[in-house]
């Protein structure tokens, strides 16, 4: 994969955004089954750069830097 697009795992997890030699890497948004949503840059999978995250369950939030994961 390569490119912008869409993946969905068999556990509900949901990402959107870019990948690069069939990697999670770029700008994109991960969505959990519960709700709980990450949104900015992603390094071979992982939170890595600036994001933000928001907790479905409790309401809280981060908004920073992120280092893998």
């Amino acid at each position: 994969m390569h490119g912008k697009g869409t993946y969905l795992w068999k556990n509900g997890l949901k990402y959107q955004g870019q990948f690069s030699n069939n990697h999670l890497t770029g700008q994109g948004t991960l969505t959990w089954p519960n709700g709980s949503t990450y949104t900015g840059t992603v390094n071979s999978g992982k939170r890595h750069g600036w994001g933000e995250y928001h907790n479905s369950i409790d309401g809280s939030s981060y908004r920073g830097s992120w280092k893998e994961g």
